[in-house]
């Protein structure tokens, strides 16, 4: 019995659900990312939001398993590279005193 095999006996409604939660949240934090001024953010979390969309496509059984799940992972794997560097661009900002 492979690790994860009692996650087939689940019915898909569930991750359904888990994948449009992630999508509000990612959304949610693509919103707040923009509303203050970190592109990087909003474009990290925007990608995130994509790549859970691939995903309800597949749950949905809308495209193939191989394209849905390739493709979110890729898209998955850009969003957390712009969440990185926007984290990064955010921490290493010099810190100017106020005059």
């Amino acid at each position: 019995m492979p690790l994860g095999a009692f996650l087939a006996t689940w019915p898909s409604a569930i991750f359904l659900l888990v994948h449009l939660l992630v999508f509000l949240l990612a959304s949610f934090f693509a919103f707040r990312g923009f509303g203050a001024g970190n592109d990087v953010l909003g474009w990290g979390f925007t990608l995130l939001a994509l790549a859970q969309l691939c995903y309800v496509a597949y749950d949905l059984e809308v495209v193939v398993v191989l394209l849905a799940h390739g493709l979110a992972e890729l898209v998955e794997v850009a969003g957390l590279g712009f969440l990185f560097a926007g984290a990064g661009l955010t921490l290493a900002a010099p810190k100017r005193p106020e005059v």
